[in-house]
């Protein structure tokens, strides 16, 4: 269990260096790395089962290949990983099951406009999978939910809306299920849930969330919002989310998502984003498979021989024998 808590924090640390690296130099659409670093974590207890590799086979003094000893974990450490990730996993199930309460307390669009309205957005967004658009149920604001079945869900102070809000409210959460945000949502909280104890996933997990907000509201103004107008509206709608929903606009991120907006960046290369793969990738394999050996000591001293057992009576003769027989 130890020698995982410290392979995990060694591939997330290699994730961060690569994604901080990258955004850096101005680049968007990082958020496949992100997803691909919190797969690679979600499946690594896996790969630990593969046949190991050693740099270095440690060898006795008589040639034969020694193994590398291994450390396992103490009963107790392995208590504690469970204990949080029950308790992360709980707040989990609670908080789906309030988003499930809250999708089946709202009510579908009845609104003919209003329906027209979320089809155009829809086919904008070029959706291919239906969309069930649902107003009230929840006291938040604007949210993207569901895996299998996609909903959004809207506020009751939906109605008083003008047409250019709803419209960019539209735009922003079917976005979120073009790119399957919800998903992620769910992956990346399971992979915290999981990983709950190593700071860096919680990064990883939060990281994503913005790179997907980023690219919904990058989505909106691609549609011809202008930027001005849309900051606007998010300032207007900044509201708290349930956590495993993808919320329009939430305070803790709105500056830096507006200052996004005036700062529009470039994408990253394709060959570019591969190669960090790859090199997430091979961080993982190595770590899991890589195993560092090492030469057992050896000395030139003779083996002791074996003892001998003597009996009374040859203990008393060697003892009266003349030290000197030629004498």
């Amino acid at each position: 269990m130890s020698a995982l808590i410290v392979q995990t924090l060694g591939i997330s640390l290699v994730a961060l260096l690569v994604l901080v690296a990258l955004e850096r130099r101005g680049w968007r659409g990082l958020g496949f790395l992100q997803r691909l670093a919190l797969v690679i974590l979600l499946v690594y207890p896996a790969l630990v089962w593969l046949p190991k590799w050693h740099v270095l086979p440690a060898v006795s003094a008589a040639g034969e290949t020694v193994a590398t000893p291994s450390h396992g974990a103490g009963g107790w450490l392995l208590a504690i990983w469970l204990t949080g990730v029950l308790a992360h996993a709980g707040r989990l199930v609670l908080a789906m099951a309030k988003l499930a309460r809250w999708k089946n307390a709202a009510g579908s669009l009845t609104d003919e406009n209003d329906r027209t309205l979320a089809a155009e957005c829809a086919g904008a967004l070029g959706l291919r999978r239906p969309v069930d658009v649902r107003i009230g149920g929840h006291p938040g604001g604007a949210a993207a939910c569901g895996v299998w079945r996609p909903v959004v869900l809207l506020p009751r102070e939906w109605t008083g809306w003008s047409v250019e809000t709803k419209r960019a409210v539209l735009l922003h959460e079917l976005g979120h299920h073009a790119s399957r945000d919800p998903l992620w949502r769910m992956v990346s909280l399971t992979v915290a849930a999981v990983y709950w104890f190593n700071p860096l996933v919680w990064w990883l997990a939060a990281r994503l969330q913005s790179q997907a907000e980023f690219a919904c509201d990058a989505r909106v103004v691609g549609c011809g919002f202008r930027v001005d107008r849309y900051a606007h509206i998010l300032c207007d709608l900044a509201s708290r989310a349930p956590a495993t929903a993808m919320g329009m606009a939430t305070p803790g991120g709105l500056e830096q998502r507006v200052r996004m907006l005036q700062r529009p960046r470039g994408a990253a290369a394709p060959l570019l984003l591969g190669a960090a793969a790859v090199v997430l990738g091979a961080c993982a394999l190595g770590v899991a498979v890589l195993r560092p050996g090492r030469i057992a000591a050896t000395t030139d001293a003779p083996p002791a021989p074996a003892a001998s057992v003597y009996t009374p009576e040859e203990i008393g003769t060697r003892q009266s024998a003349d030290p000197f027989p030629a004498d």
